[in-house]
C-alpha cells in the first residue's frame, strides 16, 4: 500500500528504483528493468511457496530446485544491473565471511601435500593406514591427499553453501527501503502460513506421499503432521519461524490501518472499503492460528520451546520499545488468547496425551525425560571426539554421515545423518576454523539486530526489527538441538531474515553515516569506500561479472544434477529392498511350507529386480558410493545363487580359501582354474570387485566395502595377510559395527583363533540387534541357557528373543530358565519407568506371569499398566482379559465398556461385552486360592504393544523369528583345510555359518528350516554382510507381536532423524 513507501528520505541509491524522466528517454530500457524486478520477484515467492514442497529441499531433488533458484535470481539481478550505466551495489559487511568460509570448504576439498595434511589432519592417518602408503596399499597405489573424508558429499556442501551466500547477497540488494523489509516479511508470513495449511491438509487426506508427489521408504505423510517435511521437527521450524512476522502483520493492520482513496469516501464506498478491511485482518489472525494449530499437531518438544522463546522476545521486545498503542496490544493480545484456547482445544480433541507428554519433559526440565534414551546425547559426545581428533579443519563439510560412526559406541540400529545440532555438526565438520566463522558471523548478526533495534529511528523500523529478531531467535535457539541449518527450506528463511537484519540496521543509522562519510571526506580513498557501504560498478564490469557468476552457478546446478536424476531410482531401490528382500519378510509375508526351490527363485528374482534399480541409479549417478556397494553385494549374492545351481555348487568364501591355499603361481592360472570352477559366473566376482573399489574410493569410511572386498580381493592377487588388513581397516573405520565384528571374528575362527573369535561375535551380539538375532539362534540349539547369558549377557531385548528362540525350539526346560530372569527385569523396568513405557513393561511381565502359570500376578500386572496409563487402549483390554480368567465378570464389562467407548464400531468388542454382561448377571464367582475355574470362553488377549503403538493389531498366532537370509548353499559338514570347528562348551561352531544362518529343530525360522550347527550347515547369500533392511520380530510368551528394525546399513535415519 502506499502509506507503507514512507521514511525514505534517508535511503541510499537504489538499483530498483529508477529515474523515470531518464528512463523515458531510454525507449525499452524501462520495460525490461520493470520486467526484471517483477521476474526477479516472482522467482523469490517460488522460493519460499514452491521449492519447500520437495520434501523441505533435503534430498538431492530438492537441492537442485533450491540451488536453480537461487541461481536465477542471482542471474535475474545481474542482467538487471548490467542494463544500468552505473549500478550501486550495497556492502553488508559479511562478503570476507562468505569469501573465507568457501575457501574454507575449497581447502578441505582440494589435494594437499602429505606433510601439511597430516597437520591438519593427524588423526587420518590412524583411521585409513591402507591409504597412507601408496607402495603397499591394496587399493590400486592410492593415497588420500584431502582433508575431507568424503569428497562428494563435500562438493555437495559447498555448492550449497554457495547457493546460501548468493541468496544472501541478492536479497540485501533487493532490499533498499523501509517497504521493502515489510513487504519481505509479509512475504514470509504467508509463506510459513501456507505451509501450516499443507500440512494440516495433508494429514487430513491421509496420504502416504510428501505434498502427495514424494514417497519416501520408511516414512508415511499421514503418520504425523510434517507437510512436505520427512521430520516433523523441521515443519515446525519453518512455521514457527514465521511467528515474529506473522504478529508483526496483525499488528501493523491494526496500528497502520489504510485509508480509503479519494474515489472511495462515499458512505457504501467507505462499508465496503471497512469490510474488505475487516476480512483482511480476519485472514491474518485465521493464518496465525493455523500456524499454533500446526506447530502444536507436530508433537516437538523443540518446535513448542522455539515457540515459546519467539513469543517472549517478541512480546518482550514490544513492550520495551513501545512501538505499538494499546489498542494494537490489547486486540493483539486478547487475539493469541483466542487462538490458544481454540489451538489448545483442537490439540485436546486429537492426541492431547502424547502433547501432554512432551510438554511435560519440558516443564520439568529434565534432560533425562527431554532425551529418552540418551541418543541425542551419545551423538554430542561423539561429534566433540571428532572435533578433539580432527581440530583444525575438521572431517569435512558433509562428512557427518559417516564420520560420527568411529566414536559412536551405543547398539543403536538409527543412522544419524547429522549431529542433532547444527552448532556441534558444523564444528565437527570444519574444525575450529569454522568454528571461528561461525562465531564471527553470529556477533556481525547480533551487531545488525542491535542497530536495528535500538538505534532505530521510528516506531515502525523498530517494530519490523522485532519481528525481524524473534525469527532468529527462532532459529538461533533451535538450532543446538536439532539442525534445521541443514535443511534449505529453513535455512532460506533465516537467511532473508538476517537480510531484513542488515538493511535495518543500515537504515538506523543513516543519518549518522550521512555526517561520517562528510567528516571522512578528506581520508583517503580506501577509508572513504569502506565507510560508504557501497560499491559503484561501471555497465561493463557487470556484463563480465553476469557472465562469470551465470557460468559459475550454472556449473553448481549441474554438478547437483546427476545426483537428482538418480534420487528416484535410489528411493524406489530402498522401498523394494525393505518390502521384497528376503532380510525384510515376516511370517505373514510368506508361506513357510512353500517349495524350497521356489523360495529360492523368488529370492533370484528379487535380487534381479534390486540389481535393475541400483544399475539405474549408477546409470544417471556413477559416483553414488553407497549404491556402488550395494550392487556389488547384490552381485555377490547372485553368484552364489547361481552356483548353487551349477555342477559345482561352492560359494565365494569357499572359492576364494581354495584359490589362497592353491598358491597358483601366476594370475593367468589362477583365471582359468576359476573359469572351470565358475564359467559364466566369474562375471559376477569382476563386477563386484569393480563397484566395490568404486564405494571405497569415494567413501573410505564405509566399513562394509572392505568386508565385502576380502572376499573378492583374491581375484588381485590378494591373499591371507591382505585379507587381514582390510579386516583391520574395516574395524578401523567401523570399530562399533556389528557386522564388522561377526565377519573378524568368523575370520579368526577361520584361522584357528577361537577365543578371538568368540570375543569379537560377542560384540557383535551386543552391538545390533540383526547379528544378535541370528547369533542367538545359531547358539540356542545346543548351548544352554545359562552358559549363553553368561558368556553373551544379553538385555532385556536379547533376553526375550533368547526366551522366544528357545520356545520355536521347543526347548521349553530351558526356556522355563530364562522365564524367571526375563520377569526379574521386565519387573524392575516398570517400577523404574512412568506413564506408557511403564505400562508396556507392566503387560509384558502380565504375560510372563501367565507363562508361568501364576493368574493372580498376572492380574495384579494388568491393574498397574492400567494405573501407569489409564487410556491405554492395549492395557484396558488387557485386564478385561485378566478379569474374565479370573470370573470378575462385573469388572469385566466395566473395562469391555471403556474399550467399546474408544472403538463402537467393533463387533467382535461388542458381542464379547454382551456376553460379559450375561455371565456377570448369573453373579460372581470370587477367585478362590484353591480353586480357579476357567472362563466359559477365553477372550484372547491383543499383542503387546512394543513399539509404542496406542492400538493393538491381532498378528498371526505363529511365532516366527525372521533372520537375515539370502540365496542358500550346501557346506559340506568338514571343514576346508585351515578351518575349524571346535567345541565351546556344549556347542560347536562351524565357521562358514555366517550371519545369514537360522538353526531350527522343531519350528520353521525365518524362510527355511535349518538343521544344528553339529549336522549339516547352510550358508547363505552373500556370505558376510546383509544387504538390506532386517525384521527382526520376537514375541511376547502369550501373546506374540512383530517388532521392526532398521539396520544402519541401510542408510535411511529411522527415529525421527
Amino acid at each position: 500500500m502506499s502509506h507503507h513507501r514512507t521514511h525514505n528520505t534517508y535511503a541510499t541509491r537504489n538499483i530498483w528504483a529508477y529515474d523515470q524522466p531518464r528512463l523515458a528517454q531510454l525507449g525499452t530500457r524501462d520495460v525490461w528493468l520493470k520486467t526484471l524486478r517483477t521476474a526477479f520477484d516472482y522467482l523469490l515467492i517460488a522460493l519460499l511457496f514452491v521449492a519447500p514442497l520437495v520434501l523441505g529441499g533435503r534430498d538431492a531433488r530438492g537441492h537442485l530446485v533450491y540451488e536453480l533458484l537461487v541461481g536465477l535470481m542471482a542471474t535475474t539481478w545481474l542482467v538487471r544491473s548490467s542494463l544500468q550505466r552505473s549500478s550501486v551495489w550495497q556492502l553488508s559487511g559479511a562478503e570476507w565471511l562468505l569469501a573465507t568460509s568457501v575457501l574454507l570448504i575449497l581447502a578441505q576439498f582440494v589435494p594437499l601435500p602429505l606433510g601439511l595434511l597430516h597437520w591438519l589432519s593427524p588423526t587420518q592417518a590412524e583411521v585409513l593406514p591402507e591409504w597412507s602408503q601408496a607402495a603397499d596399499s591394496l587399493l590400486g597405489h592410492q593415497v588420500w591427499s584431502t582433508v575431507t573424508l568424503t569428497p562428494r558429499a563435500t562438493l555437495a556442501g559447498l555448492v550449497m553453501f554457495v547457493s546460501h551466500a548468493t541468496l544472501f547477497l541478492v536479497i540485501v540488494q533487493r532490499l533498499r527501503e523501509l517497504a521493502d523489509v515489510e513487504w519481505m516479511l509479509r512475504r514470509i508470513a504467508a509463506a510459513t502460513a501456507w505451509m501450516a495449511i499443507v500440512g494440516l491438509l495433508q494429514y487430513l487426506s491421509g496420504t502416504d506421499k510428501f505434498a502427495w508427489l514424494f514417497e519416501h521408504p520408511t516414512r508415511e505423510a499421514h503418520r504425523m503432521v510434517t507437510g512436505p517435511f520427512i521430520n516433523p521437527n523441521h515443519f515446525g521450524h519453518f512455521v514457527v519461524l514465521g511467528l515474529g512476522p506473522g504478529l508483526w502483520w496483525l499488528m501493523n493492520l491494526i496500528d497502520y490501518r489504510p485509508k480509503p482513496k479519494e474515489n472511495q469516501r462515499g458512505f457504501d464506498q467507505r462499508r465496503r472499503f471497512d469490510q474488505q478491511y475487516g476480512m483482511y485482518l480476519f485472514a491474518v489472525g485465521f493464518l496465525l492460528f493455523i500456524m499454533a494449530l500446526s506447530a502444536c499437531l507436530t508433537r516437538s518438544r523443540g518446535v513448542y520451546l522455539a515457540g515459546v522463546v519467539g513469543t517472549i522476545i517478541y512480546g518482550a521486545l514490544t513492550l520495551h520499545s513501545r512501538t505499538r498503542s494499546n489498542r494494537s496490544l490489547a486486540i493483539t493480545l486478547s487475539a493469541v488468547a483466542a487462538i490458544g484456547v481454540v489451538a489448545v482445544t483442537g490439540v485436546y480433541l486429537h492426541g492431547h496425551r502424547q502433547i501432554q507428554r512432551e510438554v511435560s519433559t519440558l516443564v520439568t526440565g529434565s534432560l533425562d525425560d527431554m532425551d529418552r534414551g540418551e541418543w541425542r546425547r551419545h551423538v554430542w559426545a561423539a561429534n566433540l571426539q571428532v572435533l578433539r581428533h580432527f581440530p583444525v579443519m575438521g572431517a569435512g563439510v558433509g562428512s557427518h554421515a559417516e564420520i560420527y560412526r568411529l566414536y559412536f559406541s551405543q547398539p543403536v540400529d538409527v543412522e544419524f545423518t547429522h549431529a542433532e545440532s547444527s552448532y556441534l555438526q558444523l564444528l565437527s565438520e570444519t574444525g575450529l576454523a569454522g568454528g571461528t566463522l561461525l562465531l564471527a558471523g553470529l556477533l556481525l548478526l547480533m551487531r545488525w539486530c542491535w542497530k536495528s533495534q535500538v538505534r532505530s529511528r521510528g516506531p515502525r523500523e523498530r517494530a519490523a526489527a522485532t519481528a525481524v529478531i524473534t525469527g532468529l531467535a527462532v532459529s538461533l535457539a533451535h538450532s543446538v538441538f536439532d539442525f534445521p541449518w541443514f535443511i534449505p527450506a529453513c535455512m532460506s528463511l533465516a537467511i532473508l531474515l538476517a537480510a531484513c537484519a542488515h538493511r535495518l540496521a543500515q537504515l538506523s543509522q543513516a543519518l549518522a553515516d550521512t555526517s561520517q562519510k562528510t567528516a571522512s571526506a578528506s581520508h583517503g580513498g580506501w577509508l572513504r569506500w569502506l565507510r560508504s557501504q557501497e560499491l559503484r560498478v561501471p555497465a561493463f564490469a557487470s556484463y563480465q561479472l553476469t557472465a562469470v557468476v551465470a557460468s559459475m552457478l550454472t556449473g553448481m546446478v549441474l554438478t547437483q544434477w546427476p545426483a537428482a536424476r538418480a534420487e528416484h531410482f535410489w528411493v524406489e531401490y530402498l522401498k523394494m529392498a525393505l518390502q521384497e528382500s528376503p532380510l525384510a519378510i515376516t511370517a505373514g509375508q510368506i508361506d513357510l511350507e512353500m517349495d524350497p526351490a521356489k523360495l529360492q527363485r523368488q529370492r533370484a528374482e528379487r535380487l534381479q529386480r534390486q540389481a535393475t534399480h541400483l544399475r539405474d541409479v549408477l546409470r544417471r549417478d556413477p559416483h553414488h558410493a553407497l549404491a556402488n556397494q550395494r550392487l556389488a553385494s547384490v552381485y555377490l549374492a547372485l553368484f552364489d545363487y547361481a552356483q548353487e545351481h551349477s555342477a559345482n555348487a561352492i560359494g565365494v568364501t569357499q572359492i576364494r580359501d581354495a584359490a589362497i591355499a592353491s598358491r597358483f603361481p601366476s594370475r593367468s592360472a589362477q583365471d582359468r582354474w576359476l573359469a572351470a570352477a565358475t564359467g559364466e559366473n566369474r562375471k559376477l566376482l569382476d563386477l563386484a570387485y569393480r563397484h566395490l573399489v568404486s564405494s571405497i574410493t569415494m567413501n573410505p569410511l564405509e566399513g562394509r566395502g572392505y568386508l565385502l572386498l576380502a572376499q573378492v580381493a583374491f581375484l588381485e592377487g590378494v591373499g591371507t595377510s591382505g585379507n587381514t588388513r582390510l579386516m583391520h581397516q574395516a574395524e578401523l573405520v567401523r570399530p562399533y559395527d556389528g557386522g564388522v565384528a561377526f565377519e573378524i571374528g568368523r575370520e579368526a575362527i577361520l584361522a584357528g583363533q577361537m577365543e578371538k573369535g568368540l570375543i569379537y561375535w560377542k560384540r557383535a551380539y551386543q552391538q545390533t540387534d540383526d547379528y544378535r538375532e541370528s547369533i542367538t539362534a545359531f547358539f540356542a540349539a545346543s548351548m544352554e541357557a545359562a552358559l549363553f547369558i553368561d558368556y553373551f549377557e544379553p538385555d532385556e531385548m536379547g533376553t526375550q528373543m533368547l526366551f522366544t528362540v528357545y520356545r520355536q525350539n521347543g526347548r521349553e526346560d530351558q526356556a522355563r530358565i530364562v522365564g524367571p530372569m526375563l520377569l526379574d527385569r521386565q519387573l524392575t523396568q516398570a517400577k523404574a519407568a512412568v506413564g506408557r513405557n511403564a505400562a508396556r513393561h507392566w503387560e509384558k511381565a502380565r504375560a510372563m506371569y501367565r507363562y508361568l502359570g501364576d493368574n493372580e500376578r498376572a492380574l495384579q500386572c494388568a491393574q498397574s499398566a492400567v494405573e501407569s496409563e489409564p487410556q491405554r487402549y492395549q492395557a484396558r483390554f488387557l485386564l478385561a482379559h485378566e478379569y474374565m480368567v479370573s470370573n470378575r465378570w462385573s469388572d469385566a464389562v466395566a473395562e469391555l465398556q471403556w474399550c467399546v467407548g474408544r472403538r463402537p464400531h467393533d463387533e467382535e468388542l461388542k458381542t464379547k461385552l454382551e456376553r460379559a454382561r450375561q455371565r456377570a448377571l448369573m453373579g460372581d464367582v470370587e477367585v478362590a486360592e484353591q480353586s480357579k475355574p476357567k472362563p466359559a470362553f477365553q477372550l484372547p488377549a491383543p499383542p503387546l504393544d512394543f513399539s509404542q503403538s496406542t492400538t493393538a493389531a491381532p498378528l498371526s498366532p505363529t511365532p516366527s523369528m525372521p533372520v537375515p537370509t539370502t540365496p542358500s548353499l550346501p557346506v559340506p559338514t568338514t571343514p576346508p583345510q585351515g578351518t575349524s570347528e571346535a567345541p565351546v562348551g556344549q556347542f560347536t561352531i562351524n565357521p562358514y555359518a555366517s550371519t545369514n544362518q537360522t538353526v531350527s529343530s522343531n519350528a520353521a525360522v525365518g524362510n527355511s528350516t535349518l538343521p544344528p550347527p553339529s549336522t549339516t550347515t547352510t550358508v547363505t547369500g552373500s556370505p558376510t554382510v546383509p544387504a538390506g533392511p532386517v525384521t527382526t520380530q520376537w514375541h511376547d510368551p502369550a501373546q506374540p507381536e512383530a517388532r521392526t528394525a532398521q539396520p544402519p546399513s541401510l542408510g535411511v535415519p529411522t527415529l525421527g532423524r
